[in-house]
């Protein structure tokens, strides 16, 4: 298809609130089904940092983090890319309604939305360092992250984002949580066996008892 020439428009830059719109004819006449509705939002708050932790062997399923109060949970099996991105507070619904007119939302609560899309990635490769020089040359890197190794035996990484003069960010702290295997498993197994074990016990001596028992004869 070949591109539209420019459509000309009129342009409105209004403070929030309710307004109605209508169009009028040359001769200053109201043009019939042209009165609309337009309600204009603003953000409530700005400058919010978030992240994208994308774990290494699942980087196509990254892990968002868009509050200060949001602890992340990994298993600490493979390295973490940590993508921090710009974010601004608006209404639930008033956000919704301006990517789609007939999309729901909640009134009543906010949410952070990233202000900064970066280009997303493909399927079913596995991340390797982008060398410009070598086999990376002439390619676009898919993931521009920084890299953190789990040191074995962490439990806990605290991160937050500094900005050119090295002082943090407000708001771009965040904790991982990296999540181990239990050493009570074995002993959580082995209770959870014990009914399903007396069971069989149970199930033999009855099954013994049938086979040694027997009748008098008269």
């Amino acid at each position: 298809m070949p591109p539209s020439e420019l459509q000309p428009a009129f342009i409105l830059n209004v403070p929030p609130g309710l307004y109605s719109m209508r169009l009028r004819n040359p001769d200053g006449t109201v043009m019939e089904g042209s009165e609309k509705n337009v309600v204009a939002h603003g953000r409530s708050r700005t400058g919010g940092i978030g992240y994208d932790v994308i774990p290494a062997d699942k980087w196509t399923r990254p892990v968002e983090s868009t509050t200060p109060a949001s602890v992340l949970y990994v298993n600490g099996k493979a390295d973490l890319y940590i993508r921090p991105f710009f974010e601004e507070e608006f209404n639930d619904l008033a956000y919704e309604k301006t990517v789609n007119n007939a999309a729901r939302g909640n009134p009543t609560i906010v949410k952070w939305v990233r202000v900064h899309q970066t280009q997303g990635s493909s399927l079913g490769y596995t991340i390797v360092p982008y060398d410009p020089q070598g086999a990376s040359k002439g390619k676009d890197p898919d993931i521009i992250a920084f890299r953190l190794s789990v040191g074995k035996g962490t439990r806990l990484i605290r991160i937050r984002a500094l900005d050119s003069g090295g002082a943090a960010l407000a708001g771009s702290e965040r904790q991982i949580r990296i999540v181990g295997p239990s050493p009570y498993t074995p002993l959580l197994l082995a209770l959870a066996l014990c009914p399903l074990l007396a069971m069989v016990i149970a199930l033999a001596l009855r099954a013994r008892s049938c086979t040694s028992g027997g009748t008098a004869d008269p």
